[in-house]
């Protein structure tokens, strides 16, 4: 159940999930254990976690980005990402009242964020961070959870919000996905 894969998760790899994306993921398991008619070690449960959110790197794939701070007080954050989308490297750009907001502003998709974590994998001041977001939005059908670890909370927090909007727009069929990243607001870069 939830609880028992949670468990092996958090046991052998320390890796706590919100309780909304136990409930995702433990339908993303049962569909597996449904067809293959096998139970599942902690091993299975974490490369299907890996598959499903953290190797999700299509059509959206993290390259960089920048940020900075606007206003008076800094109350603004702009983001510059490069990213790569499909086959090809984008350039996008957008400001909001944090990362999470200016990227999600910059990428014109009309999503948003229902919930966000974060924590540490282990300690110290080099520890790996992961971050979980739940997103909504107009093509997405209930919410989609995303995840990303790294050494950086924001690079976590944005691997995050892609692999969300990966996982949303690989559901949708391919003329929604088409209208949808035909955006003007992603511009392509120059190959060198």
């Amino acid at each position: 159940g939830k609880g028992g894969m949670a468990f092996l998760l958090e046991r052998d790899y320390d890796l706590v999930l919100p309780r909304r994306l136990q409930i995702e993921f433990s339908q993303v398991v049962q569909g597996i254990m449904d067809a293959s008619g096998k139970e599942m070690t902690s091993e299975d449960l974490w490369q299907l976690f890996n598959q499903e959110y953290l190797q999700m790197h299509s059509p959206f794939k993290h390259i960089s980005y920048h940020l900075s701070e606007e206003g008076e007080d800094g109350e603004v954050q702009a983001i510059s990402a490069s990213l790569q989308l499909n086959e090809k490297s984008i350039a996008i750009s957008g400001r909001g009242n944090g990362p999470i907001d200016a990227f999600l502003n910059a990428l014109a998709l009309g999503v948003r964020v229902d919930n966000y974590e974060e924590r540490s994998l282990e300690r110290g001041s080099n520890a790996s961070a992961i971050a979980t977001v739940e997103i909504a939005g107009k093509f997405i059908q209930g919410s989609l959870h995303g995840v990303g670890i790294h050494s950086n909370i924001v690079t976590a927090s944005l691997m995050a919000v892609l692999t969300a909007i990966n996982r949303a727009l690989n559901r949708v069929d391919a003329r929604t996905q088409k209208m949808l990243l035909s955006n003007s607001k992603f511009k392509i870069q120059n190959s060198k």
